[in-house]
């Protein structure tokens, strides 16, 4: 009798822990789940505003004018062509 109440004990036991691991497994797959969906939504709010804000950045306020010189050192070059 004793024998068979320790096998019951001990089998019960084995399934609680079991329990208690693949409890503690869920939570782990949670919080990594949330992790992930919680940058990967960061990474995307971060290139959207970075797209939608390029303005501010002040490399686009140099451009325009290296555009305009190049297009004018093109024409001259092109005008000397010609000339030539």
């Amino acid at each position: 009798m004793n024998i068979n109440f320790l096998g019951f004990y001990f089998f019960y036991l084995f399934f609680f822990f079991l329990d208690v691991i693949f409890y503690i497994k869920n939570i782990l797959c949670y919080v990594l789940l949330f992790l992930i969906t919680y940058t990967s939504l960061q990474n995307i709010f971060r290139s959207a505003n970075t797209s939608t804000h390029t303005h501010k950045h002040p490399k686009t306020h140099t451009r325009a004018p290296i555009e305009k010189n190049r297009i004018l050192e093109i024409q001259k070059f092109l005008v000397a062509r010609n000339i030539l």
